[in-house]
């Protein structure tokens, strides 16, 4: 398994630093060295505009607090008032920031747009402390791509700048970009020597933050020239520092160097632990190359251990996020995706807020009409002065009926966004209240699919090409469930969950669930004939039903999310995994709502064991006219 690489990302307004880093090639992008982040002064303009101010305050809160996404919203808004203001220096700092949360979050190519575009500010400014800044980043994205002659083309141009500018903190992060750089390209020994020179730079100042970066570096050299207990010497250093320094995205790489020292070492159960850890602060960061790492480090502990299942199931997430990030033919493609959905997610934000800021129009216009009526009643005594007065209250009256009419869009707009993201009751209520209350729902008819044979598929196919076949399959499914009232409620990684009698809880829906999975099961029949006719490989499919009491509710605050929970979500997992391929299996308390069905037919299959269940009564559910495939 490669070792994790931090390279060096210039930041600025903050005494934050941040971490970026993922797989490239054949290599992990993470790679062979690590990095630190410059700092630079947040500029103070006389004119600096006190709402870009407040919004990048939001944004630097935001980052600390692992809510990238947020800080990215609140960015874009301190854009739009820098520009509105014309205070360049502000836009590509702004920039800047931008790219380096991109980087992190695995969004390469949106990273490298911004620092182009703030690298031609920067040089209209003639501003030599941000064109080092900018450079820097620069080198750092094309070390991720192993481009090393342009990364250290921009590292020498930045540090040219630092040294010109008598900076020597940001000398000492220059250090850490070309030790990085020596690392990735095998010459280990150069590599210490860079890294022990920026150490030395850290303890002089008592940069507690930096030392500990500096740690890493060298217990990453020193893991590469097979000195693996002396690499853990260095780990354990700066996991003790970062564990006090609240920085959740560098903690969680720390906790996966030292997962993986541990079972290079033979220490499986301990390193199988630090990955456990380091994938719990991923997941909550959203940070997909972070996950990536975290997830092949515990499917190669599980491995080691002896757990198949468990092992086989890591793998599985890591072949996923792999390719999302580093499939060589969807790079481009994956990042047009992952802009698109953050847009969406900002559109959902903003539309809200013009919303807002189109009723406090509306309330101030209505408010100008009323003290135009009053002035009227003063001007009567002149016809002209009345025409003239009921002239202008007619364009206002206008321009009201305007505002009411792009509000209405607007609350459309957001209606819809809100309705592809949760059951119209809970939507309401949200819209209603602001929140929206956890509730128990009985007789909840819950289905789960997986497709068999995906990992053997993975192998066989492109990223691309499984993407789009799994995409294929799920638009299918979310037709299907539409037409019979069904609500889907998530799919993770190749199964896709759904659940019938949500809004109402009515035994009903339990007969609408089984046929949408039969129908489900017929459109897999049909579309594996066709791939198999073309010659190509094609999924099968189990599907489980059954049906109980769960609590449904929203989790989370800005990017919240519908979900489900209970024991009733657990069986109808275990009916799917009890299943076979091409059959809907339900559950004894399925097969009461629904077996005097006229149109269905039914297989007992009795008592069969079920994973962390014990023995379970089950049943194959079929048409009793089957469908032609």
């Amino acid at each position: 398994m490669a070792a994790l690489k931090l390279t060096t990302l210039s930041s600025v307004f903050s005494k934050h630093f941040y971490l970026a880093g993922y797989r490239a090639g054949l290599a992990f992008l993470f790679g062979a060295a690590w990095g630190s982040l410059t700092v630079i002064a947040q500029p103070t303009p006389a004119d600096h505009d006190c709402q870009c101010d407040d919004y990048q305050a939001q944004a630097l809160t935001a980052e600390k607090e692992g809510r990238y996404l947020d800080a990215l919203v609140l960015l874009d808004s301190a854009m739009v008032h820098a520009r509105r203001t014309g205070l360049k220096e502000v836009v590509a700092s702004v920039q800047v920031r931008k790219s380096v949360i991109h980087l992190m979050l695995g969004e390469h190519n949106t990273a490298l747009i911004e620092l182009l575009e703030a690298l031609r500010t920067r040089e209209g400014l003639h501003d030599l402390m941000g064109l080092a800044e900018v450079n820097n980043n620069l080198g750092s994205i094309y070390l991720y791509q192993k481009d090393y002659e342009r990364a250290e083309g921009y590292y020498k141009q930045s540090l040219s700048l630092y040294k010109e500018l008598g900076l020597e903190r940001e000398e000492a992060k220059a250090y850490n970009n070309f030790g990085a750089l020596k690392e990735d390209q095998g010459l280990l020994e150069e590599a210490l020597g860079f890294h022990r020179r920026s150490l030395g730079i850290w303890q002089n100042l008592r940069d507690e933050s930096w030392m500990a970066v500096s740690y890493l570096h060298l217990g990453q050299c020193l893991e590469k020239l097979s000195e693996p207990d002396s690499a853990a010497f260095y780990f354990s250093r700066s996991a003790s520092i970062l564990a006090d320094q609240k920085n959740p995205y560098l903690l969680s790489m720390v906790y996966q160097v030292l997962g993986n020292n541990n079972r290079l070492t033979g220490r499986y159960r301990q390193g199988l632990t630090w990955c456990e850890k380091a994938l719990a602060i991923a997941e909550k960061l959203g940070a997909v190359p972070l996950q990536k790492e975290a997830c092949e480090c515990i499917f190669r502990a599980q491995e080691a251990l002896g757990n198949k299942g468990e092992a086989l199931d890591f793998y599985r997430r890591f072949i996923l996020l792999r390719d999302s990030v580093f499939g060589q033919e969807n790079v481009k493609e994956m990042t047009r995706i992952e802009m698109g959905n953050t847009f969406a997610q900002k559109q959902l934000a903003d539309s809200l807020v013009q919303a807002k800021d189109r009723l406090r129009a509306k309330f101030v216009y209505e408010q100008g009409i009323s003290r135009e009526r009053e002035r009227r009643n003063i001007v009567l005594i002149s016809g002209i002065g009345v025409l003239l007065l009921a002239a202008g209250l007619w364009n206002r009256l206008l321009f009201v009926r305007r505002s009411r009419t792009v509000i209405q869009r607007e609350r459309d707009r957001s209606d819809e966004l809100l309705l592809n993201i949760l059951p119209k009751a809970i939507a309401d209520e949200l819209k209603e209240h602001g929140r929206a209350q956890a509730r128990d729902i009985e007789n909840v008819s819950i289905l789960f699919t997986d497709f068999k044979g995906f990992t053997e598929m993975s192998e066989r196919l492109s990223a691309q090409d499984l993407v789009s076949e799994i995409d294929t399959c799920f638009k299918a499914f979310d037709a299907i469930v539409t037409e019979h009232g069904v609500e889907k409620i998530k799919t993770i990684g190749d199964a896709y969950m759904a659940a019938g009698g949500l809004s109402s809880g009515s035994t009903d829906m339990a007969l609408a669930t089984v046929k949408a999975a039969l129908d489900m099961q017929d459109f897999m029949a049909r579309y594996a004939a066709e791939r198999t006719s073309q010659g190509k490989p094609a999924f099968t499919m189990r599907v489980g039903i059954h049906t109980g009491p769960i609590v449904a509710g929203i989790v989370g605050d800005k990017k919240f999310a519908y979900d489900i929970w209970g024991d009733t979500v657990n069986t109808a997992s275990r009916m799917e995994s009890s299943g076979a391929e091409g059959q809907v299996n339900i559950s004894e308390s399925t097969y009461a709502l629904v077996s005097n069905a006229n149109d269905l037919r039914f297989v007992s299959r009795g008592k069969v064991q079920a994973k962390g269940k014990g023995e379970l009564e089950m049943y194959f559910v079929q048409r009793a006219v089957p469908s032609t495939p």
